[in-house]
């Protein structure tokens, strides 16, 4: 897994959760979009979980360079027009950060399965 997001406590909260699950492991982190985009094409990683500002340049990026990775957008926003957005570029799933303690290796498990996510 990859995680990115522009907020270090943020970013550490991500990887605590992703990493309480065995069967996850965090491989690197990104402070940005250009940045998950770079990594991810040197990491190769299962998923990418990112949340910055720039968020859809990098799902674009990463589409482009390496499309069988997963991807997550996470927001502290919780809209339907966020939700959409996240599908309409080619996010496999969304979740909102306070759905991230219940959810995340959840929607993991889910999109590493084959398919996008839904919570709650």
């Amino acid at each position: 897994m990859l995680v990115a997001d522009e907020h270090e406590g943020a970013r550490k909260a991500l990887k605590d959760i992703l990493q309480n699950d065995s069967r996850y492991e965090v491989c690197g982190e990104a402070i940005d979009g250009l940045e998950a985009a770079e990594k991810v094409r040197a990491l190769k990683p299962d998923v990418a979980v990112i949340d910055t500002m720039d968020v859809i340049q990098a799902v674009r990026e990463i589409r482009a360079t390496s499309p069988s990775t997963k991807i997550i957008i996470v927001s502290i926003y919780d809209s339907a027009a966020i939700a959409q957005m996240a599908a309409m570029i080619g996010a496999d799933a969304f979740l909102t950060k306070t759905q991230c303690g219940l959810y995340l290796n959840r929607t993991v498990a889910a999109v590493l399965r084959g398919g996008h996510a839904a919570t709650g």
